[in-house]
């Protein structure tokens, strides 16, 4: 749109043009992390921008829309507005000054600037022109429609759009939708319908839309057409909240730019009041936690070195293409590809067929793909182990880097992490980590150090140009005809979307049809599910070797190091690191961690009662104990009406409040939880304090508060088989062989009492 230039009024003066007062505004902001450009847009400084790359990002405020009113015939943009656009700029600078330099800060920016292009938008169609005009009771209409319709409802946007496709038909709706037909193309809707609604936000009338649309339809739109889903257009509570929270930080800004009110008093409170409870989101189960961690191992140990090694001899062909002096580097790559035996061995293991190097033939798969299915299953190998979150592992810049693993004793296998900490000190500090997160250190070093080999043999930007911590383990290159390697670093990125990078190994973990909720703490459950579940559910048990040799428990010790061991004991003390700090640190991570377990705690206990209260096969002195119990409380209250699932909650909860809670072993649950005396424990001390370090499986078997399941049985007879084996050593004599001897028979015993126990289930006690 063409600007309005500088007039001169009737009298001399000279006016401000748009520009001069869009400039203006910089006397208003103090935020080093903001400026004003030309074309009445304004940068951010990027936190999460590596060395090579713009450091600074723009937002254009010219791309919004007013659209015609009960004033204006025409519509116009949010910049002939200059009220408006001050206070989307004001408002933008005051998130700054309240937020931290968060990898994220920038993003809450960015929305905050269409949220509230989209409530200029809302009073403009009420024709109030300034803030000042705005009443009380205007906002409270327009959080009740929020609540009730989002800003579908509030803007009215289902009917301007309905009344447009009327007149303007297939022209329109071509318009509108992508190519694919299956999306609404990103800025269509702005200059086409005049509205700021996003085109994300506009996909619920892609059926609508296509009923226009008289050109061939495929498959996916006509899947959309035949759907009778209705959307839902109404805001979630945690989106009400925070769109009230932006438009709270109009309050107090300069005039003319700002409210003398503040429009929601209590948003929280208020969202609560407008909206239905949130229903229950779907949580990752054990099953398949342990699905995840098993396929993750197995494309580390089995597939990964064969796909680093393709990789490396891909580069190594781009190479010599190079040293040919051939100006196609990746002429000979497909031909090379097709006789390769690390392709072929790699097709065996897998069951699966290589056939391209980066977009893959239906019922095949290409070079690309197989490593972006491995850094999946590293990935998740890191983020579990360390209990991490998602962008502590895998962000371009803030993620695993190369060299962030150290050894402190290979033999005793120790290492060090650096890890960087996303929510408390925003930089990187340094944990213990187990064998598995070395190796995946190693493992993808070496295909960075392919990737990186190759292009500094090309002149092309190289691992040497960037700081030692944006040295990304999760980058890649993309192999070409032309190019051989491209120059271009992409970045992997886990999400669980079907076309996503990491959908491939999902589908081999989870099945075709999988289903994965929110990701936000993924993968901080899936660590607390593998802590409470890994001598149960099969897949995890399948890996217990990985998981007993350096037990997540462990993870929780390193970090918290108890306050009751004397200064010079205190691992804190032992790095050259500020301890006090360095302990508080820790001690964060762990309350994090300790949430979710304590969740999945919860989870495990109303299992364990509906186990028992269903007749499942049990054994151990807890269910003897649970059944009284339920029978005796049942004689007194009336659970007749209440499902078996909802028995069991109730029941769980009760105990809870007793103390009890399940600590997976071994063995089988303990189930002591924090009871500091247990008269009935087998582990009890003349007391009655209970001494877990005794527990066994001989002693616990028949102790009241161990519960077994069949799942432990395979535990205890590998424990026999180990004991077995080490009977046979010529070596062992004496008292050894007679400690030995007595804990073969002690086992041997326990895994039949168990067994007896099983096949008697079922038969009341």
């Amino acid at each position: 749109m063409k600007l309005a230039k500088a007039t001169t009024s009737s009298k001399g003066v000279k006016q401000k043009s748009p520009e001069d007062l869009f400039f203006g505004l910089a006397k208003h902001l103090v935020h080093p992390d903001i400026e004003l450009c030309p074309d009445f847009s304004f940068n951010l400084l990027r936190t999460d921008a590596r060395k090579d790359e713009d450091q600074r990002e723009t937002i254009e405020l010219s791309k919004f829309w007013l659209p015609p009113n009960g004033v204006y015939d025409e519509p116009q943009l949010l910049i002939n507005r200059h009220e408006y656009v001050g206070s989307v700029v004001l408002a933008a600078e005051k998130q700054l000054r309240r937020s931290k330099r968060s990898k994220t800060r920038n993003a809450r920016v960015v929305s905050l600037t269409a949220t509230l292009s989209k409530f200029f938008e809302y009073i403009w169609l009420k024709n109030k022109f300034d803030l000042a005009s705005v009443l009380p009771e205007d906002f409270s209409d327009l959080a009740r429609s929020l609540a009730h319709g989002g800003w579908h409802e509030a803007l009215s946007v289902e009917m301007r759009l309905m009344n447009a496709l009327s007149v303007r038909g297939h022209e329109l709706a071509s318009q509108l939708v992508s190519s694919s037909l299956n999306g609404i193309l990103e800025n269509a809707l702005g200059p086409t319908i005049v509205t700021n609604i996003a085109a994300r936000e506009a996909a619920i009338y892609r059926k609508p839309i296509l009923k226009h649309h008289e050109g061939r339809l495929n498959p996916s739109a006509r899947k959309i057409l035949a759907s009778n889903d209705v959307p839902k257009q109404g805001m979630k509570r945690s989106m009400l909240r925070q769109t009230l929270q932006v438009i709270n930080l109009l309050i107090d800004l300069p005039a003319p730019y700002g409210l003398k009110f503040l429009p929601f008093v209590n948003p929280s409170k208020l969202s609560k009041k407008l909206t239905k409870p949130p229903g229950a989101t779907r949580n990752l189960g054990a099953i398949e936690a342990g699905a995840l961690l098993s396929e993750g191992y197995r494309w580390l140990y089995r597939y990964g070195e064969d796909i680093a090694i393709l990789i490396d001899e891909l580069c190594a062909e781009v190479r010599r293409a190079a040293e040919a002096g051939r100006k196609v580097l990746g002429e000979s790559l497909e031909q090379w590809l097709a006789t390769s035996k690390t392709r072929e061995r790699l097709e065996e293991k897998i069951g699966i067929t290589i056939d391209n190097l980066d977009v893959s033939r239906p019922g095949s798969y290409s070079v690309r793909e197989l490593l972006l299915t491995l850094m999946t299953g590293c990935m998740i190998l890191v983020a579990t182990m360390n209990g991490r979150r998602r962008d502590e592992v895998s962000h371009r810049k803030f993620g695993l880097h190369f060299g962030f693993t150290s050894v402190v004793d290979e033999e005793l296998e120790i290492y060090k992490g650096l890890f960087y900490i996303e929510k408390t000190i925003q930089d990187h500090d340094t944990f213990y980590v187990n064998k598995t997160t070395r190796e995946v250190a190693v493992l993808l070093e070496s295909i960075q150090r392919a990737f990186d080999d190759l292009n500094s043999y090309l002149g092309r930007p190289s691992l040497a140009d960037m700081p030692d911590k944006e040295r990304s383990l999760f980058a890649y290159h993309r192999f070409s005809r032309v190019e051989g390697m491209n120059e271009t670093r992409n970045w992997f990125v886990f999400e669980s979307a079907r076309e996503s990078h990491s959908s491939i190994f999902l589908r081999f973990a989870l099945g075709e049809d999988y289903v994965l909720g929110p990701q936000s703490h993924m993968f901080r459950r899936v660590y607390a599910l593998v802590l409470m579940y890994q001598h149960e559910v099969p897949s995890m048990q399948a890996i217990s070797y990985q998981l007993r040799q350096d037990s997540l428990g462990t993870t929780q010790i390193y970090l918290n190091d108890p306050i009751m061991r004397s200064d010079n004991e205190q691992i804190r003390n032992k790095l050259d690191v500020n301890g006090g700090a360095r302990a508080k640190r820790f001690a964060s991570h762990v309350r994090g961690l300790e949430k979710e377990v304590a969740l999945v705690s919860d989870e495990m206990m109303i299992q364990k009662m509906l186990e028992i209260i269903s007749d499942a096969p049990t054994s151990g002195g807890y269910p003897n104990f649970i059944k009284r119990f339920y029978r005796m409380i049942s004689s007194r209250a009336d659970f007749s009406k209440l499902t078996l699932e909802a028995k069991a909650e109730k029941l769980a909860f009760v105990m809870k409040q007793r103390g009890h809670a399940p600590a997976p072993k071994r063995e089988g649950i303990c189930m002591v939880g924090n009871q500091t005396r247990v008269p009935g424990a087998r582990c009890r001390s003349k007391e009655g304090v209970p001494q877990k370090e005794l527990a066994s499986a001989s002693k616990c078997s028949k102790c009241a508060y161990h519960f077994h399941s069949e799942a432990y049985i395979k535990n205890l007879e590998e424990d026999l088989a180990e004991l077995n084996a080490a009977a046979k050593s010529p070596h062992l004599v004496g008292l050894e062989r007679r400690q030995l001897d007595i804990s073969i028979a002690d086992l041997n015993v326990t895994i039949h009492f168990h067994q007896t126990r099983f096949a008697a289930c079922g038969v009341p006690a």
